[in-house]
């Protein structure tokens, strides 16, 4: 599973404002693998694949019908999953508070989003695809910090510059 977080990961370290659909759809892909990892242990990989995709696709179709809905989902999962993630690094196995953990950074994180749209969806597309890249290659190591940090300042230089090069509307 880890070719596809990095695979995610890279798209949504370049993209992942530049297609606000694709942001949510990897992002309802990454959160339904990790969801169907806890809630289904015993379960075949193909089951939890099939859980990721359908998220995925869920959150891609939610995001093109209901903009605004979207993001605030959006926001939601990924401020839930982000601070999982850091919950996770700091406290190794922490699996009951992991749902309040994720309540909370979702409700923060959907906030943040809906406020300042733009540079949030950078900011967090570029952590959490960083995120991504440096556990698939580096794991839970001290290299993947550094690999984390180095990737996200990356991705919110790439995006911010896509951001600039954009074409103003007549």
């Amino acid at each position: 599973m880890a070719a596809y977080r990095i695979v995610a990961g890279v798209l949504l370290l370049i993209l992942g404002r530049q297609l606000f659909w694709l942001f949510v759809a990897v992002l309802g892909f990454v959160v339904g693998m990790d969801w169907a990892v806890r809630l289904f242990p015993d379960a075949g990989g193909l089951l939890q694949l099939l859980v990721a995709v359908a998220v995925g696709i869920v959150g891609a179709a939610l995001a093109s019908l209901f903009y605004q809905l979207a993001i605030a989902v959006a926001g939601f999962l990924a401020g839930g999953q982000l601070g999982v993630e850091l919950f996770t690094v700091l406290w190794p196995s922490p699996d009951q508070a992991v749902w309040l953990v994720f309540l909370l950074g979702g409700v923060i994180g959907a906030v943040v989003l809906l406020l300042v749209f733009d540079w949030a969806l950078i900011l967090l597309s570029s952590v959490l695809g960083a995120s991504m890249v440096a556990q698939g290659l580096a794991g839970r190591s001290e290299q993947s910090g550094i690999l984390f940090i180095v990737l996200a300042i990356v991705g919110v230089i790439v995006q911010a510059g896509m951001m600039r090069r954009r074409v103003p509307p007549p």
